[in-house]
């Protein structure tokens, strides 16, 4: 494997958390009531739970899916916490929720995609 392709999967999976810790930790002027923006925070670590499988690479999906789940669990705690210091931003229980379902979300499906595809496969090379 060529160092381009070894080294592509991780820095898109860097750059998607740093874009994430850049939105999270702008500041905002405050709006009454708060809005609750869950589905972006889904859809955000939906794509970064993709991302991070596909940086570990998919030889073992357990594995592979527990790393990519602890690490944007993680990431989505230390997203929720650092807005304690930032204008116009709160720490939200709900968005940090959301941030890890997301993140699950984005594992399960790549992985159960890549399941697919791979039982599609084999089942064309038997015939």
């Amino acid at each position: 494997m060529s160092l381009v392709k070894s080294l592509s999967w991780p820095l898109v999976a860097g750059c998607w958390m740093i874009f994430i810790i850049v939105e999270c930790w702008t500041p905002r002027p405050p709006v009454a009531p708060p809005s609750s923006d869950v589905v972006a925070h889904a859809a955000g670590f939906a794509v970064l739970g993709v991302l991070l499988v596909m940086a570990v690479g998919l030889r073992d999906a357990r594995s592979s899916a527990l790393f990519a789940l602890v690490i944007g669990v993680l990431w989505g705690t230390v997203t929720e916490l650092g807005q304690v210091c930032v204008p116009g931003r709160l720490v939200a229980f709900t968005d940090w929720v959301a941030n890890a379902v997301g993140t699950g979300l984005g594992v399960l499906l790549l992985v159960l995609g890549m399941g697919l595809v791979a039982h599609i496969h084999n089942f064309r090379q038997e015939e």
